[in-house]
């Protein structure tokens, strides 16, 4: 007996999607990445003020909002690559 199938790229979309939703260790990854992005945001305010001499609150306003758009978008930006 002999099976003949063709794999598409659409394939390999779908179980890519599928083993990152259903993989511990990618969830977790994926968990630290979205935590990594914000910190990084969140201590890049100070270096940035003291070059720049515009004021703190200013940064912290950009760099929060920043911060918080990173971790609702990031997994959505993962699936869509």
């Amino acid at each position: 007996m002999e099976i003949i199938f063709k794999l598409t790229e659409q394939d390999f979309i779908d179980f890519n999607s599928y083993h990152m939703k259903t993989s511990k260790t990618l969830k977790r990854s994926i968990l630290l990445l979205r935590l990594i992005g914000p910190i990084v945001f969140l201590i890049g305010i100070y270096p940035v003020y003291k070059i720049t001499k515009i004021p703190l609150w200013y940064w912290s306003i950009i760099f929060s909002v920043t911060s918080i758009l990173w971790f609702i978008f990031y997994p959505k930006i993962i699936e869509k690559d």
